[in-house]
């Protein structure tokens, strides 16, 4: 609305108000309107309910330690909403493929906390280090876990040195 604005006898105006509340809880105001006719000013009651989900990851890094080549390793990561409305988890990918989710998307609900499985499988030897992005609709998004792990070269060794299979037929 550009201000100031002129409207003819019997007119009307289109006015466009937005709420985009900073705070979770019941908010109120009032929009005041001077003009320049027969009882000025006018106003109009706003009110709203300020909701939020809040995204919360139960660490921000989660470190595989060692392990074998091509073996894989589980761990979890939790992820918590405190806030008062749910939000949605849209997606769930690594900056490195070694690393990956069990869940792709989730709904979390308001005050509840989910347990998202990780696998770490690493195809070479040494450090690898990654980003789990989480993608959701919650303030903030994208929120990212760092992953860490070793990939080692398994090494058997036998006790014997010499196996007897005996007779075989």
């Amino acid at each position: 609305l550009a201000v100031p604005s002129y409207i003819l006898s019997g007119d009307t105006l289109p006015l466009i108000i937005s709420f985009t509340p900073d705070t979770i809880g019941f908010l109120s105001g009032s929009l005041v309107i001077n003009h320049n006719a027969l009882g000025s000013p006018d106003s109009v009651q706003l009110s709203g309910y300020g909701t939020n989900a809040i995204f919360g990851l139960s660490t921000e890094t989660l470190n595989f330690g060692n392990v074998d080549v091509y073996r894989t390793k589980k761990d979890s990561v939790f992820v918590t909403n405190s806030g008062n409305e749910s939000f949605f988890i849209s997606a769930i990918t690594t900056t490195d493929t070694v690393f990956r989710s069990d869940v792709n998307n989730a709904a979390v609900p308001p005050g509840q906390t989910m347990i998202i499985p990780m696998r770490f499988t690493p195809i070479d030897t040494g450090g690898v280090r990654g980003d789990i992005i989480f993608r959701h609709t919650a303030n903030g998004s994208p929120d990212t876990l760092r992953v860490l792990g070793k990939g080692l070269l398994a090494i058997y060794t036998a006790n014997r040195t010499e196996i007897d299979f005996g007779t075989v037929t």
